[in-house]
């Protein structure tokens, strides 16, 4: 469709409101409420910077995205992104963006937390190798979700 997409911010609907006219700048990362100067995303709001770029969908977004964000935090507490997008560009390849700031904080966390517990980098590592053991084959497409029970229990059994 050629329009930009961000999922994951987990704030956006507690500040944008019905009837709001927003500016998308897609390659900057930069959601601008227009018709609110007050509100909370503006440029004193946290600027999102391109991360990476990955040739998948959006549904792989969203679950990569529940998953870190759910994963990480349960074993390391604060670390759950609240500022990210998600951005397809005109060529179909996903860019996602951070802001920088909140991404360094959650690393140095992380980091942190595997110092001080080495067997958590373990514990990690297992259950990612777990849950992309089940995801795989719906991201690579040797496999298709058939009818709306399969696509629940994919999406209830991120990491599991």
């Amino acid at each position: 469709m050629g329009k930009p997409c961000i999922i994951g911010t987990k704030i956006a609907t507690q500040i944008l409101k019905d009837g709001d006219i927003v500016e998308v700048d897609a390659n900057n990362g930069v959601v601008r409420i227009l018709n609110n100067d007050d509100a909370l995303v503006s440029t004193a709001h946290p600027k999102l910077s391109k991360f990476m770029t990955r040739e998948h969908s959006f549904f792989y977004a969203s679950l990569w995205n529940e998953a870190d964000r759910d994963y990480f935090d349960e074993y390391v507490p604060g670390t759950n992104f609240r500022s990210m997008a998600f951005l397809r560009d005109a060529h179909g390849v996903l860019d996602i963006y951070f802001d920088n700031h909140e991404l360094d904080e959650a690393f140095k966390k992380i980091a942190q937390a595997i110092i001080d517990d080495p067997k958590l980098l373990e514990t990690i590592i297992v259950g990612f190798d777990r849950y992309w053991k089940k995801l795989w084959p719906y991201v690579s497409k040797k496999k298709k979700i058939n009818d709306l029970k399969e696509l629940a229990e994919i999406w209830s059994n991120k990491l599991i």
